[in-house]
């Protein structure tokens, strides 16, 4: 029963988050061509300071009361209240900063968008906190519903204004319309308005804390990358890297939040069964791993072909990003169950631990490496610091379920070797199909070799499958869904007959 909502609850993220993803890669393609690097560039300046600043007095209490074995109406009222205060707080945060923020970087125009940008911690914070009834009850579907309205409302509202207006507030505002979309839609769908109480607050304080400290910790972890290479590259660069791991992001991480947020419910509800956890987060790793992998294996080595070819020349830049970027997070998926796991084991405090070391590693790696090498510098560092927190992360997932490092490396080694060889694919099929004559043209040769690397992924998963015995992967996920899909489309040509 778990594994069927489980699975269900799987489908529902993933396709919201698919769909979610498509698009903004959608939106940033058409934006990409409307607007310019240095636009890009102001608003990933902007963005990353509210970020930062908005996770200082970060308190995850939606997943306290995921968490929660029996939350009380007096938790779900608490939770609202506390994230009330949290909006209120961060917004008078960011538009105080506002003004010291553009004299640092010498831009007037960021001071209106700092003051804009203001009201989406305000707006997030107004969020429905009975909605997280559905989570807990693994019904993804509203989520999704959730998310996809919002997407497609504030995607509506970027595409028209930059069209219109050619400016970069088309991505300001868009920003402001998805998440007050998405906040409104929390309580459409679940139409129960919480009061307000602090009653509980020890209790969703006491689990949320940490995971607030580590968020403001990963958050400054995962921003101020943007904000040291505006400062010393300037903004264009800036763009460049902004829209670069925008795009390895989009492409990689809706597999990963999927897991991420079924397994967090799942794993809470088995928390105290070790042989399942161990299984389940085999199995998560494995198809996770399976579904990314080729993705970003296959975004890097296609890069300087399609980015060029879909964002025009002058976005040229972002071909070394992506191809740094995207295989490094491709084994970062690897890992990516491990928080879920924690988070529903109660193990707070080592996430948090664990994120500490991963900024005392990476800042100062990739502070070293832009002053000295540049663009180039940072993205090394990146991915050093990535393969080493890779092994801090299966360590502790050693420490959580009693899994060895070697397990947890041997369970993804058959989707590796299927991902080489599509690499192989891809390879030898540029050498047959040329990139050259008009943009239809390039288009089609483009299409011919990603399909040709998609067969090939597929042709090495099934063969290794068949040849290994059939183990538990995304293979048989899909062979069960085929049959059940079988099986009824045979009920229902029996019953005419009957």
């Amino acid at each position: 029963m778990l594994t069927n909502k489980v699975a269900l609850g799987a489908f529902w993220i993933f396709f919201g988050r698919i769909s979610s993803h498509i698009i903004a890669l959608g939106s940033t393609l058409i934006v990409a061509r409307l607007l310019s690097p240095e636009a890009f560039g102001l608003i990933a300046l902007a963005m990353s300071m509210m970020a930062i600043i908005s996770a200082m007095v970060d308190l995850p209490v939606a997943m306290a009361l995921i968490q929660l074995k029996d939350p009380t109406k007096q938790d779900f009222d608490t939770a609202f209240t506390m994230s009330l205060i949290r909006g209120v707080l961060v917004a008078g945060v960011v538009a105080a900063l506002a003004w010291p923020v553009t004299a640092f970087y010498n831009d007037d125009r960021l001071f209106p968008l700092m003051l804009a940008f203001a009201g989406i911690p305000l707006l997030s914070s107004l969020r429905n906190s009975n909605f997280e009834v559905k989570a807990r009850e693994m019904k993804f579907n509203f989520e999704f519903s959730m998310t996809l309205v919002g997407k497609l409302a504030g995607t509506a509202a970027t595409i028209y204004i930059a069209y219109a207006y050619k400016s970069y507030w088309a991505i300001a505002i868009g920003q402001l319309v998805m998440v007050g979309m998405q906040t409104l839609m929390t309580f459409v769908l679940v139409p129960v308005i919480p009061g307000l109480s602090l009653k509980s607050w020890k209790k969703l304080f006491n689990y949320s804390a940490w995971l607030g400290v580590g968020w403001f910790v990963n958050q400054i972890n995962w921003r101020s990358d943007m904000l040291m290479v505006g400062a010393h590259l300037g903004k264009t660069t800036l763009g460049h890297y902004s829209v670069g791991n925008q795009l390895t992001t989009e492409s990689t991480q809706m597999i990963i939040q999927a897991v991420m947020r079924s397994l967090f419910s799942a794993f809470s509800s088995i928390q105290d069964e070790m042989e399942r956890l161990r299984r389940g987060f085999l199995n998560a790793q494995k198809v996770a791993f399976a579904v990314v992998m080729p993705i970003a294996f296959g975004l890097a080595a296609m890069a300087d072909w399609m980015i060029p070819l879909l964002f025009g020349s002058k976005w040229v830049a972002v071909v070394f990003v992506v191809q740094m970027t995207a295989p490094v997070a491709a084994f970062n998926t690897m890992t990516a169950p491990a928080k879920a796991l924690a988070m529903a084991m109660g193990q707070t405090r080592t996430i948090f631990i664990r994120d500490c070391i991963s900024l005392a590693v990476r800042l100062p790696l990739m502070f070293y490496g832009l002053i000295e090498y540049g663009l180039v510098g940072v993205l090394v560092a990146r991915a050093v610091a990535a393969v080493f927190m890779l092994v801090i992360n299966m360590m502790m997932v050693r420490k959580f379920i009693d899994l060895k490092v070697t397990t947890q490396f041997l369970n993804i080694s058959r989707q590796l070797f299927c991902g080489f060889v599509m690499l192989a694919a891809v390879w030898g099929m540029r050498q047959l199909v040329h990139f050259e004559g008009e943009f239809t043209e390039k288009f089609i040769n483009m299409c011919l070799v990603i399909m040709g690397g998609a067969v090939a992924y597929v042709a090495a998963s099934l063969i290794t499958w068949l040849m290994t015995g059939k183990p538990n992967g995304l293979e048989s996920r899909v062979q069960d869904v085929l049959g059940k899909v079988s099986a009824k489309l045979h009920k229902k040509t029996e019953a005419p007959a009957a």
